[in-house]
């Protein structure tokens, strides 16, 4: 039977189109339900374009909306003016709008060569009359004409559109004298191609005004020299840029810029400035609020500042401070409408009810409301003002619940005095005060500023702010009590009697004085920030991965209770702000008989005391909780306890630091090490217990030249491969931590489709808010075998954290694909406890199948309890490997603890029986064997242990 191909290529064309059409709705779906996406209007544009001809009608349409919603770049105005078959008068007015909304040297030269391109075809036209046509390229040459790099390209053409009319002999005089202004006029501006210029003029003089040639050049080049000093002040910025037009080069420019001395600034300069940067970088709100608070300042036009706050929106539409802007300019109006029309558009925004967005909502309301409390009295003077006034009260008692809900961590108050300043003038009493306290009762800036509002407030007795004051003081929990107290008596010095003020300074005096015992009660009690727990990555001895022959199942915690607070350690944390170098004094010459009671008491005037530590010759070490103290200690000097005069010196420059020593060294190996510089006072390790990986120590001498002559000789000193650091301690060159995760220009983005999208789609997203340096989309085994992209996260690095900032601010809490993410600064993984670390060792044992013995795991598994947060594993490792090889070791040194398998039973029984009791760094170590019979019951009950992670226990063996 014969096949008609006609007919199969309609049938091709049909499914096709039916296919389009499904793909069109889709897209206009995803346009619909987010508005202000930019990608979801590329995509629907771009399957219009695909379709060919027959949908121009709907590419325009499609074009137009996306223009009103978001803010097109240049490049994307120009792609739309490529269009074909779009009406001359509909291509003019494009035209007009993308000079408007990117007001860029390019776009105004493609609109110049537009309209020049016009005239040449037809100068009888009315739409492309010469005078026209000139007014225009003198706007846009205005307009552009501070771009240094950029605004020759439309000079040249406004300059050559011009001289045109030197043909014509009765403009020739006139076109002189214009082209010769235009000249001087370009002449004092900084742009790229002023010599140029200036040889132009020249040219220009010599061809048209040849006998005033010398007088003419005299005065440009005055003009010219002047304006090439100013050049060439920018010319190192302007490199900077051509280098790499990144965010931080935009920002150090112009902070140059408004910075220089007045006589040399340019605020045009600056604005050109402020577009350039906002062209490479739209959807940095920062950015657009600097621009427009400097146009506010020192460039204002009403025009020119309403342009760029819609720009600014339209790139920013999720910016509750660019909002703010807006409202502001509408205030300034006084157009009540228009300002419920900006509220209600604003409250349609979805992402704003987001408690993310609590910053930026309470911007935007801080603003409205602040308008229409100037407005609004106790009476209503005009009566067609009610439905507004209906609409406010709404709005501000709304606001009172978002507070509420969202605002619990927010210290400032500014919306909410100016709500309680209009529920004042209203009669509305203190809602708004007496609402929020449940939430915010806390912050002693809550209770000042409603001090504050009622004192200002008509009609309202004294004696209501002192109730206010009164009850504040006595609450708990305030973050600043102090400066309630100071509130107070000064309200009570203004407004009181003697008597209230006697008042007021004895409540404050006696609060103040508990308040100074509480603290140092907690200060005492407390030992350190309660960290989350992690686990250490397994240390692999051997270069091939070594199988883990202990089960994680068998390791049980019976022996590993939690510590109860009885025996927490009690030492003063002064984690924050200690410094121990600085703060510590030596004391020696006392007595044996002395203890450290007698120290503490006669040195007990000086300041508080941290610890008091007496060695070996009679020898104290005593450090204070700060500097001062110190230093008054010093004052002790040859004086005597019990008799016996004692010398007391500062124990600045007698610590050393000293790191990159082999980790299984311990403290009877620093000491045998470092003996021979002089007397050794002390030796402290770190604390393991939040960070197991940690290798350093201090040791103090005792004195100054005995640490230098030490650091002088063993820094860099070889140990093996190892090149050891032995530097003076000194906690004030302490730095900061660099990286990407440190200088906030990592994000974190949760919530991502990992179905659809991968890491392309996601690059091509987010590289209009800066430069990308790295891209990581987590994917885990079980995802991988379901055949998707990645777990449904990420992390993004970006250039700065300029950049980075506004991508969270641009589209934290919006679509992407079918779902909604949330963009974050990517938190420190590393600021967690590890407080797990597991070094399995490769001893040639192998495992022959998955069917071993628990119960030999058990046997040959040891239980080591009173073991120093001080011990590492390497250290460990040396005490027990004499007895035998090893197969692993677990180290918890948050609970004092850890647990040592080793390959053969017997060897386990001889360290049990060889180590029980030993001292490790001091301390008196437990062995614990396991009991092989219980081998069951303790695997049956890991299920309630956490000595092993939950997430450790759920993997399968391979």
């Amino acid at each position: 039977m014969d096949i008609d191909i006609n007919d199969q290529d309609v049938q091709l064309e049909r499914d096709q189109l039916e296919k389009d059409l499904l793909d069109v709705r889709k897209l206009s779906s995803e346009v619909e339900s987010d508005p202000y996406s930019h990608q979801a209007y590329i995509d629907l544009i771009n399957k219009f374009k695909s379709m060919g001809p027959f949908m121009t009608e709907e590419l325009q349409n499609a074009r137009s909306s996306m223009a009103e919603k978001v803010l097109l770049s240049q490049d994307e105005w120009i792609q739309w003016l490529s269009d074909t078959n779009l009406p001359e008068e509909v291509r003019l007015e494009i035209y007009r709008k993308a000079v408007s909304m990117s007001p860029t040297p390019k776009m105004w030269s493609e609109y110049a060569s537009f309209l020049i391109s016009k005239y040449n075809e037809d100068n009888n036209s009315s739409n492309y009359s010469r005078d026209k046509i000139s007014r225009v390229l003198e706007k846009g040459y205005n307009v552009v004409k501070y771009d240094i790099p950029e605004s020759n390209i439309v000079w040249d053409q406004y300059r050559d559109f011009i001289a045109t009319d030197l043909e014509i002999p009765q403009k020739r005089d006139a076109t002189i004298s214009k082209i010769k202004e235009m000249y001087l006029q370009r002449l004092a501006i900084p742009h790229k191609c002023l010599s140029d210029t200036f040889s132009d003029f020249s040219s220009f003089i010599t061809t048209y005004d040849n006998n005033n040639y010398e007088k003419e050049l005299v005065s440009a080049n005055k003009i010219y020299q002047n304006t090439l000093k100013a050049l060439e002040l920018r010319t190192r910025w302007e490199q900077s840029l051509y280098e790499a037009r990144s965010l931080d080069n935009y920002a150090s420019y112009i902070y140059w810029e408004i910075t220089l001395p007045k006589k040399h600034q340019e605020p045009h300069l600056v604005g050109a400035l402020y577009e350039r940067t906002i062209l490479d970088y739209p959807y940095v709100p920062e950015v657009w609020d600097d621009y427009l608070f400097y146009t506010t300042e020192k460039l204002y036009t009403d025009n020119l500042l309403s342009n760029i706050i819609d720009r600014s929106l339209l790139a920013n539409p999720f910016s509750g401070v660019l909002w703010a802007h807006k409202l502001r300019y509408l205030t300034g109006k006084i157009v009540n409408e228009e300002i419920c029309d900006l509220k209600q558009t604003f409250d349609n925004i979805s992402v704003f009810k987001e408690p993310e967005k609590y910053n930026d909502w309470k911007s935007f309301m801080t603003e409205w409301v602040t308008h229409f409390t100037k407005k609004f009295g106790p009476v209503l003077n005009d009566p067609n003002d009610s439905s507004l006034f209906e609409k406010v009260l709404e709005g501000c008692e709304d606001a009172i619940e978002r507070i509420m809900r969202d605002g619990k961590d927010d210290a400032n108050f500014d919306l909410e005095v100016m709500i309680s300043n209009f529920f004042t003038k209203i009669q509305y009493d203190n809602f708004v005060w007496e609402k929020l306290k449940k939430t915010r009762g806390n912050y002693s800036e809550y209770w000042i500023q409603w001090a504050s509002c009622v004192n200002k407030s008509e009609g309202y007795e004294k004696s209501k702010v002192r109730l206010i004051f009164e009850e504040a003081i006595n609450r708990k929990n305030l973050d600043w009590p102090e400066k309630v107290f100071e509130e107070y008596v000064l309200f009570e010095r203004n407004y009181g009697t003697c008597h209230s003020v006697q008042k007021a300074l004895a409540k404050t005096r006696i609060l103040s004085k508990l308040l100074q015992h509480r603290r140092q009660q907690t200060q005492a009690s407390k030992e350190g920030y309660i960290q989350s727990e992690k686990v250490d990555s397994v240390e692999i001895i051997s270069h091939k991965r070594a199988h883990e022959d202990i089960d994680d199942v068998v390791l049980d915690q019976s022996n590993y209770k939690s510590e109860d607070s009885e025996t927490k350690s009690k030492k003063s944390s002064h984690q924050n702000t200690r410094d121990r170098e600085n703060n510590t004094i030596v004391v020696s010459g006392f007595s044996k008989a002395t203890t450290e009671k007698d120290l503490q008491k006669f040195f007990n005037e000086c300041g508080e005391i941290i610890s008091i530590n007496i060695g070996e010759n009679n020898v104290g070490i005593l450090e204070f909780a700060d500097h001062i103290s110190a230093l008054s200690a010093l004052t002790k000097d040859m004086k005597k306890i019990k008799g016996h005069e004692i010398s007391v010196r500062s124990g600045e420059a007698t610590t050393l630091y000293v790191t990159n020593f082999p980790p299984e060294f311990n403290e009877s190996d620093i000491q045998q090490l470092f003996e021979q510089y002089g007397q050794i006072l002390s030796i402290r390790f770190p604390s393991l217990k939040f960070n197991t990986h940690r290798r350093f120590c201090y040791v103090q001498f005792s004195s100054g030249e005995n640490a230098r002559k030490a650091s002088e000789t063993l820094n860099g000193e070889q140990i093996g491969e190892l090149t050891m650091q032995v530097l003076i301690s000194d906690p004030s060159k302490k730095t900061s931590r660099k990286g990407a995760l440190y200088e906030d220009r990592e994000v974190f983005i949760k919530g991502l489709d990992f179905n659809s999208v991968d890491e392309k789609e996601l690059r091509s997203i987010l590289r209009k808010y800066g430069t990308i340096d790295r891209i990581r989309l987590p994917l885990n085994r079980t995802n991988e075998k379901q055949g998707r992209l990645h777990d449904g996260y990420g992390f993004v690095v970006f250039g700065s954290s300029l950049e980075a900032e506004a991508v969270i601010k641009s589209l934290n809490g919006t679509k992407l694909g079918s779902r909604t993410i949330y963009v974050s600064l990517a938190s420190d993984k590393n600021t967690g406890p590890k407080k797990l670390s597991k070094v399995v060792f490769d001893n040639g044992f192998e495992k022959e199948d998955n069917n071993y013995d628990r119960n030999d795991i058990l046997a040959r598994t040891l239980s080591i309890s009173n073991l120093s947060d001080t011990v590492n594993d390497s250290q460990l490792r040396v005490i027990f490997e004499k007895y035998g090889p090893l197969k692993q070791i677990l180290l918890r040194p948050d609970l004092n603890s850890a647990k040592v398998e080793y390959v053969n039973v017997a060897d386990a029984g001889k360290a049990e029986l060889a180590l029980q009791g030993h001292l490790i760094s001091g301390q008196p170590i437990t062995i614990n064997a396991p009991n092989v019979q219980n081998a069951k019951s303790a695997v049956s009950g890991l299920g309630h242990l956490s000595f092993i992670p939950r997430a450790a226990m759920r993997n399968k063996r391979l």
